[in-house]
């Protein structure tokens, strides 16, 4: 049985940990670059008076305007988070699905023997930091051999930018597979289903990656994290037009504005996940019981 009171607590602290969070971003970068938060008679407000007014108008959708370009902040992220949100959600599909399969796969009995090469395999990737790998990746297969544009519009084209934000959180989500399936294989309820006569592929999905469910889940914030703060520097490199560039750009030119309202999306989105993940790995945890 579900249980209510954990998700409304868990849904609670994600609302108090948003309000907090936007209000330290708010004061911080209100601090940085001494200037009014919002226009008008707020402006000249106490600076808590600036932040209540601030999120009223947020959550309306008017963040305001960029200081340097005198466009509207909701249009500017409006125009650049697609291209954002298709790297991000490919990077972690990317990352889950193959970091899962690849940790099923090492802690399968009949794997065993593949489980130093892919451990060794796993350690290497995870020791490669992700604009190292692009800078790689860019030079190999976009300039040696020309498989695909550097700097197209493309989806193809953002191949090298979804795989080096990936490799990552794959050796993560690989290891915490790798670890949960082989306790849960390694137990006596296992043991007995194998002298019952069930098959192994059973016996993998219903016991053994279901167990790990709530341990991958748990980590998937992570992931997300990883990769959106990756973004900022992936973005840079490969001139995508994306939501991180446009954020880098703002810090160079002192844009506080779009710089406090982008921190602030991106921390309510990472909040939310996060949340999420914990609240469906309750779920799967009441479920496995």
């Amino acid at each position: 049985m579900i249980d209510i009171r954990s998700v409304v607590r868990r849904v609670g602290a994600a609302a108090l940990s948003v309000l907090v969070a936007a209000g330290f971003v708010f004061s911080i970068v209100g601090a940085i670059y001494g200037g009014p938060m919002v226009g008008g008679e707020a402006g000249n407000r106490p600076l808590f008076i600036q932040f209540f007014v601030y999120m009223g108008r947020f959550l309306t959708g008017n963040m305001g305007f960029s200081v340097t370009s005198g466009r509207g902040i909701s249009v500017v992220i409006r125009e650049s988070a697609g291209i954002t949100a298709n790297i991000i959600l490919w990077s972690a599909g990317l990352a889950i699905v193959f970091g899962v399969g690849l940790g099923c796969l090492a802690a399968y009995r009949s794997w065993k023997r593949w489980n130093k090469l892919l451990t060794v395999a796993v350690g290497l990737l995870a020791a490669v930091p992700c604009f190292v790998l692009a800078a790689f990746l860019k030079t190999l297969i976009g300039v040696e051999l020309g498989w695909v544009e550097l700097f197209a519009a493309g989806s193809i084209d953002y191949i090298i930018p979804v795989i080096s934000l990936a490799a990552l959180p794959l050796t993560q989500i690989f290891l915490f597979t790798q670890n949960a399936v082989s306790e849960n294989l390694s137990q006596n309820y296992v043991r007995m289903a194998r002298a019952n006569g069930v098959t192994e592929n059973r016996i993998l999905i219903n016991h053994g990656l279901r167990g790990a469910a709530p341990t991958v889940l748990a980590n998937v914030g992570s992931t997300f994290a990883y990769i959106i703060s990756g973004c900022l520097v992936i973005e840079g490199m490969f001139e995508i037009g994306g939501i991180g560039r446009a954020y880098v750009q703002a810090i160079r030119d002192r844009d506080y504005t779009l710089v406090c309202a982008v921190t602030i999306i991106f921390s309510v989105l990472l909040i939310i996940i996060n949340a999420g993940c914990d609240i469906c790995g309750m779920l799967v945890s009441r479920r496995s019981e």
